[in-house]
């Protein structure tokens, strides 16, 4: 990645953190000889993306390479606050996933990758702020998602652009909402034709009668 280095798993950057960013966190760490200072480091790493897991829904990543520090950091500061991104050496994200649901995930840790971190309500907007900066900076074909995992479910890049399509928990209880709603109007309108309707079967009755 072009002018983007590793620190200890997380990514060093310069510019002033947004919302997102924020949220993320920011750990940096010397990746010289081996100390216990490094390790706890290296430790608080691997909890700071155990606690981005527990916050989110979906996880999904981005290649690394090609993008320059200016354009993660601009990255960072477009998807939605409760969204986060972070760059973590293969290693330590494989640690951070093991024995959880997220394990799966370990089938994408190849090359360098940034990890986006979503919500729920977030992911639809997360991935169409991605998709838009990739566009804006002709990145789409060599820094597309490269997959994801929602549910200890692995998925590719178009899985998880048609996960971020779906309706989330909120939307759907909306619905069911209004749904039930409308049932009583629905009912009374029913309940209401009811006399008119019997009344036109006794008189179709009638007629048949005086006719016979």
């Amino acid at each position: 990645m072009e002018g983007v280095g590793f620190v200890g798993g997380g990514l060093a950057l310069g510019s002033r953190p947004s919302a997102a960013a924020a949220r993320c966190g920011r750990t940096t760490v010397s990746m010289g000889a081996e100390s216990v200072k490094n390790r706890n480091r290296r430790v608080g790493i691997v909890d700071k993306v155990r606690e981005q897991l527990d916050k989110s829904t979906l996880a999904f990543a981005l290649p690394l390479e090609g993008y320059t520090v200016k354009e993660v950091s601009e990255l960072r500061n477009v998807i939605p606050e409760n969204s986060c991104a972070l760059a973590v050496k293969n290693t330590l994200f494989r640690i951070a996933i093991a024995d959880s649901t997220w394990d799966v995930a370990g089938d994408l840790t190849k090359g360098s990758n940034l990890w986006i971190f979503t919500e729920e309500a977030d992911m639809k907007g997360t991935v169409e702020a991605i998709k838009k900066f990739n566009k804006e900076k002709k990145k789409e074909e060599t820094n597309g998602i490269s997959g994801g995992v929602m549910e200890n479910t692995l998925y590719d890049g178009k899985g998880v652009e048609a996960l971020s399509k779906l309706p989330s928990k909120q939307d759907l209880y909306q619905k069911i909402a209004i749904a039930i709603n409308s049932v009583p109007t629905k009912v009374g309108r029913s309940i209401n034709s009811v006399p008119t309707k019997v009344g036109r079967a006794i008189k179709l009755a009638k007629a048949e009668e005086e006719e016979s």
